[in-house]
């Protein structure tokens, strides 16, 4: 079957634009990293996302714009608290993700995640 549907929001940025048209073809196949998928969510209807990781029977989405949706989420805290941008770390494993966000907020700390310590001689 083939449907139509409306991107809403800017999380898939810059592949898929808030108010474009996508056309979807329902046709399970092998589903593989990168692909985009639209799904039916409890709670959010229809979203469209990227699949990140496949581990067994869990998918790991991700839109291709995070690092704007959590720009807005900080500017909308400090515009409402008396909070300063030095109050906040974004923190992720993912180096790609962090240059993004420093190039949306110059101004909010960044730091990578790393999952062990490394002995520095």
């Amino acid at each position: 079957m083939i449907s139509l549907h409306r991107v809403k929001g800017s999380s898939m940025n810059p592949n898929f634009k808030d108010r474009d048209i996508v056309l979807s073809i329902n046709y399970l196949r092998s589903l593989k990293n990168n692909d985009v998928v639209l799904l039916d969510l409890p709670n959010y209807g229809v979203v469209i996302k990227r699949i990140k990781s496949i581990n067994g029977d869990n998918l790991e989405l991700k839109g291709d714009n995070t690092a704007y949706e959590t720009n807005k989420i900080i500017i909308k805290y400090l515009s409402e608290s008396n909070l300063t941008p030095s109050k906040f770390i974004i923190s992720s494993f993912r180096w790609d993700e962090l240059k993004k966000f420093r190039k949306v907020n110059k101004d909010v700390p960044i730091a990578i995640l790393v999952d062990s310590l490394y002995k520095i001689d």
